[in-house]
């Protein structure tokens, strides 16, 4: 995932933060943000603004692609 900035616990805005690479191994709870950008709300204790990064290399991806309705 790209983490784009967190968002503040009062939903108030977000907070761009330097690094992230501490939640690398972190499992989120996944919300479509915008279908457009490809922007989702990524949540656990706390609530990240991310894209999901494409990787052409994950066998899930590529049978998504190729059969997008499942079956």
């Amino acid at each position: 995932m790209e983490f784009i900035s967190r968002i503040k616990r009062d939903g108030s805005g977000t907070v761009v933060d330097e690094d992230y690479s501490h939640l690398n191994k972190t499992k989120f709870r996944m919300s479509c943000l915008s279908l457009t950008l490809g922007t989702y709300i990524a949540s656990e204790f706390n609530s990240y603004v991310v894209k999901i990064k494409p990787n052409s290399s994950n066998e899930a991806d590529k049978q998504i692609k190729q059969n997008p309705f499942g079956g």
